[in-house]
């Protein structure tokens, strides 16, 4: 299995991120749900209220945007047109008004989204000799106590310096405990994230690790 896509959850009150849909009978209000925290959590949201609206098939798809970014577009079986509200548009990389139509396609990467051109695979590392077991399964530095025996599996890669510093920038502003949403082409997963790490492998390219804690 690998990893295509990934969205690592931040801290941004996502329930304002509204589109107010309409199919011909009036405008209906998508308003994310406090659990939404983000981009692929949003998506998925929004498919269920098209749904709960009337469209019998709403799906989407994103595009690696060349700098770790993904843009997310949802298609509908539907003509629709939406207004999309200033918060959605910043988090989602969303056009603010689109005309009746079938395709709502973002113009740039959605928030908290990482998508490397090359897909991170699943592996596993043993961890430096001076954590804790215990801080280990917490993700938090420890002292001097062994725990030679802590395994952990992680999601790793190969990137460019965009991609690298892509994924930096999520690190620092994700939500603590770091939660991501991992999608591999087929199902989504959520998964606990512990260290975030990049590295540089050879010039222009970076060696990227996210441990998987749970």
């Amino acid at each position: 299995m690998t990893v295509s896509l990934l969205a690592l959850q931040d801290a941004n009150d996502w329930t304002a991120a509204t589109v107010d849909w309409d199919a011909g009978g009036g405008a209906v209000t998508f308003t994310p749900s406090s659990a939404v925290r983000d981009a692929l959590g949003w998506t998925f949201e929004c498919l269920q209220f098209l749904v709960d609206e009337g469209d019998p098939g709403p799906s989407w798809s994103f595009a690696a945007d060349g700098a770790g970014g993904a843009v997310i577009t949802i298609t509908t079986t539907n003509s629709w047109s939406a207004v999309v509200s200033a918060t959605a548009q910043s988090y989602m990389g969303w056009s603010g008004v689109y005309a009746s139509g079938t395709t709502f396609a973002g113009s740039s990467s959605a928030a908290t989204t990482f998508a490397p051109a090359m897909a991170l695979s699943w592996g596993a590392y043993r961890r430096g000799m001076r954590w804790e077991a215990q801080a280990a399964a917490a993700g938090a530095m420890g002292g001097d106590a062994l725990a030679v025996g802590v395994r952990r599996p992680v999601m790793q890669g190969a990137g460019s310096p965009a991609e690298a510093f892509r994924l930096a920038e999520l690190a620092l502003v994700a939500r603590h405990p770091r939660t991501a949403l991992v999608w591999d082409g087929s199902v989504v997963i959520s998964v606990s994230v512990g260290q975030i790490t990049r590295e540089p492998a050879r010039p222009l390219v970076y060696r990227l690790r996210l441990e998987v804690l749970a």
